[in-house]
């Protein structure tokens, strides 16, 4: 029997181990998230679009009553998005950020026309709010800019002339970064919305 003092070593295989397993199936989870959110999406930007905005595929009113109904999913989705944004942009993941900034910019897109139907004004200026951040964050200035026309028509519905006017200024800041007729035309719209609802004419 031999008189060597045996060394013991810890394993560092199985900490490894598990830290990589939980590693992949955070990654898994996160995917899977990604892709049912990712769906929910789609689905109410396509319902939106065939049914509520052009009514192609069947009545407003049945695009209406789908999107009533999937409330509750794009809401947690919405949620996730811009929770998941929040925290991946403070990472410098912008890859991913911009993916669930996308979401978002989905999310409130379909329900704009929803949201200002159904008389939930403040629940549509909040999505309109939402996407337009989400846009200037992906630097697409043309859709927020799209964003703050129906913002206006939900102040300018609310009587909320010091919110319209707000937006108007908001918009003009826009002209900075992007040098667009199309944009400049919103402002117009806006501002002569403003001044015929304060009887400036």
């Amino acid at each position: 029997m031999s008189n060597a003092e045996r060394i013991q070593i810890p394993n560092p295989i199985r900490p490894f181990l598990k830290l990589k397993a939980k590693m992949e199936s955070d990654e898994k989870e996160s995917g899977l998230q990604m892709e049912a959110i990712s769906s929910i999406m789609m689905e109410a930007v396509v319902i939106d679009l065939h049914y509520v905005e052009t009514g192609l595929y069947g009545p407003p009113s049945y695009g209406m009553m789908r999107i009533e109904d999937e409330m509750p999913n794009l809401l947690e989705a919405f949620n996730i998005a811009k929770k998941m944004s929040d925290a991946l942009r403070e990472n410098g993941n912008i890859t991913l950020t911009n993916k669930y900034l996308n979401i978002i910019v989905g999310i409130c897109g379909a329900l704009g026309k929803f949201c200002f139907t159904r008389g939930y004004f403040n629940y549509g200026a909040l999505f309109a709010k939402a996407g337009i951040e989400a846009n200037i964050k992906l630097q697409r200035y043309k859709e927020a800019s799209s964003q703050y026309v129906y913002l206006a028509q939900i102040q300018q519905r609310q009587f909320d002339l010091n919110g319209l006017e707000e937006s108007i200024i908001e918009l003009e800041k826009l002209t900075t970064k992007i040098n667009d007729k199309g944009i400049k035309a919103d402002i117009f719209r806006m501002k002569g919305n403003l001044e015929f609802d304060l009887k400036q004419y």
